[in-house]
C-alpha cells in the first residue's frame, strides 16, 4: 500500500511540486510561528513567588526649595516626621485596606541591581565574593506587613507586628551558592553604602518579569524608627497597599483619586498618584522594550498559523477537485467512500511528513548558528544552573517540543485538508466525476 502510494506521488509529481513547495515553507513557518508560543508558555507556568494582584503603589514626594510650594518652616526633621506619620495613620485607617508596605522598589518592577560582598570568614570556600545581585528595601515601623503586603512567603519567625530588626532575606539558592549551607546563624551581607545586614530568613527566587527568570533576590529590611531620623528618602519611598478581596477596585482607586489623595498632604510631603503594581509592571515590561518583541511574535505566530492552515487546505481542497476523474476511476473500480478518503489522506500525510523533514534540515541549521534557549536577564555563570529547569532553557527538550507540535499541525492540517474535499467529492456517483 505504502509502496504504491510513494509511486503514485512519484509519477504524479509534476502535479505535486507546487503544493510540496507550499508545504516546504509552511513547515518553516509554522515551526518559527510555534517556538516564541512555546517559550511564552512556559515562561508564564513559572510561579513569580509574588502576587501583585490587588496591590497598589502610593507615590509620596517632597516640596523642595525653589519650587512654589515649598515651605521653609516645615522643612526640618522633627516636623517631617509628624508629617509623614499622619499620612500613614490616614493610610493604617482606610477600611479598604488589608495590609500595606513601604517600599523602595517592589516585586515585578523596579528593583535594584548592585555588587555585593560577602565576608570571606563565612563563606564555604573562605574567600571574598562579590556578586550582582536584584534587591529592593523593605523600610519597617513596626506595623506594616511587606511579605503580606505581595503575597510572598514569609520566611520562619518573620513577624511584622514584632522588634523593629536591621537586616536582610535572601534566596535559597543564594544562601547555598554563597555559604553551602541553609544554616543563617552568624551569616551576613555587606551592603557597599550601607555596612553589613544580618542574614534573617531565606525566600524563594523571585521572577521580576515573565520574560526573565526567577533570579536570586535579597530584601533588605532597613527600619525607620520615625523619631527624630530625617525622611530626606521620601521621594524614594512609595506605600504599597494590598486591597481586601471583597472591594471593587475600580471603585477604590477613584475615591483614593478623588477623597484621600488630598488628603495626602502635610507640610512638604504630598502624594503623587496612585497606581496599581500590574499596570506599573506593564509599563516597566515596556520600558524594557521586551514586552513589545514578544506581543509582536505572538502577533505574528498567529498570523502565520493561520494562514499556514487556510494555504495548505485551500491546495488540498483545489487538488481534491483537480483529481476527480482518478476518485470516479477509483470508484467504478470498485474502491469505497472509505478507501479513496484514507488513500488521499496518506498521501497528504506522507507528501508534508516529507516536506517537514527537509525544513528540519535549514531549521536546525539556523538552531545552531543563531543560538536557542538562552536564558534572559543579569546573572552570573553560576545562576544557569537555576534556570535548567524550565522547557524554554533546555535546548534539546525544547526543539523536540517545538518539532512535535508543528509537525502534528502540518500533518494535521495536511490530512484534513485533504479528507474535507475528498470526502466531498466521493458523495457525488463516479460517473457523473467521470464525465467532467
Amino acid at each position: 500500500m505504502i509502496t504504491k502510494l510513494f509511486r503514485q506521488i512519484w509519477n504524479e509529481r509534476k502535479q505535486n511540486v507546487w503544493l510540496f513547495l507550499e508545504l516546504f515553507i509552511v513547515s518553516l513557518t509554522v515551526w518559527l510561528a510555534i517556538d516564541p508560543l512555546t517559550e511564552l508558555v512556559s515562561r508564564s507556568a513559572i510561579n513569580p513567588n509574588y502576587n501583585a494582584d490587588d496591590v497598589y503603589r502610593v507615590f509620596m514626594d517632597r516640596h523642595r526649595p525653589g519650587k512654589l510650594k515649598y515651605r521653609a518652616e516645615f522643612d526640618n526633621d522633627a516636623l517631617t516626621v509628624e508629617q509623614f506619620i499622619q499620612i500613614i495613620n490616614i493610610i493604617e485607617s482606610l477600611p479598604e485596606i488589608e495590609s500595606y508596605s513601604l517600599t523602595e522598589g517592589h516585586p515585578g518592577g523596579f528593583m535594584y541591581v548592585n555588587n555585593f560582598v560577602i565576608d570571606s570568614t563565612q563563606n564555604a570556600e573562605n574567600k571574598t565574593v562579590t556578586k550582582r545581585i536584584k534587591y529592593l528595601y523593605n523600610h519597617t515601623n513596626g506595623r506594616n506587613d511587606f511579605f503580606g503586603t505581595y503575597g510572598i512567603k514569609a520566611p520562619a519567625g518573620y513577624n511584622p507586628q514584632g522588634e523593629l530588626v536591621k537586616g536582610a532575606y535572601i534566596s535559597r539558592s543564594l544562601m547555598q551558592e554563597l555559604y553551602g549551607t541553609d544554616n543563617i546563624a552568624g551569616k551576613s551581607i555587606t551592603h557597599s553604602c550601607n555596612g553589613s545586614y544580618p542574614i534573617l530568613g531565606t525566600i524563594d527566587n523571585i521572577q521580576q518579569d515573565t520574560y526573565f527568570e526567577p533570579q536570586p533576590t535579597i530584601i533588605f529590611n532597613q527600619p525607620i524608627t520615625l523619631k527624630g531620623s530625617s525622611l530626606g528618602f521620601v521621594g524614594h519611598l512609595n506605600i504599597s497597599l494590598r486591597v481586601k478581596k471583597s472591594v471593587d477596585n475600580k471603585l477604590f482607586e477613584e475615591k483614593f483619586r478623588t477623597e484621600i489623595i488630598p488628603k495626602l498632604t502635610a507640610g512638604n510631603i504630598y502624594c503623587r498618584k496612585i497606581e496599581s503594581v500590574t499596570q506599573g509592571n506593564k509599563d516597566f515590561s515596556r520600558h524594557l522594550g521586551i514586552d513589545s518583541q514578544y506581543k509582536q511574535n505572538i502577533i505574528l505566530s498567529i498570523f502565520a498559523l493561520l494562514c499556514g492552515f487556510l494555504g495548505i487546505a485551500a491546495t488540498f481542497w483545489v487538488r481534491a477537485v483537480e483529481r476527480r476523474n482518478t476518485i470516479g476511476i477509483m470508484q467504478s473500480l470498485g474502491a469505497t467512500r472509505g478507501n479513496v478518503v484514507r488513500q488521499f489522506a496518506t498521501e497528504a500525510a506522507i507528501l508534508s511528513s516529507i516536506a517537514f523533514a527537509l525544513a528540519l534540515i535549514i531549521i536546525l541549521n539556523k538552531v545552531v548558528i543563531d543560538g536557542f534557549a538562552q536564558p534572559l536577564g543579569e546573572f552570573s555563570e553560576e545562576d544557569v544552573t537555576l534556570y535548567k529547569s524550565y522547557l524554554h532553557n533546555l535546548p534539546l527538550p525544547r526543539f523536540a517540543v517545538v518539532t512535535i507540535a508543528s509537525y502534528l499541525f502540518v500533518v494535521l492540517i495536511s490530512i484534513l485538508g485533504a479528507i474535507i474535499p475528498t470526502a466531498a467529492t466521493v458523495k457525488e456517483r463516479p460517473a457523473d466525476a467521470l464525465r467532467e
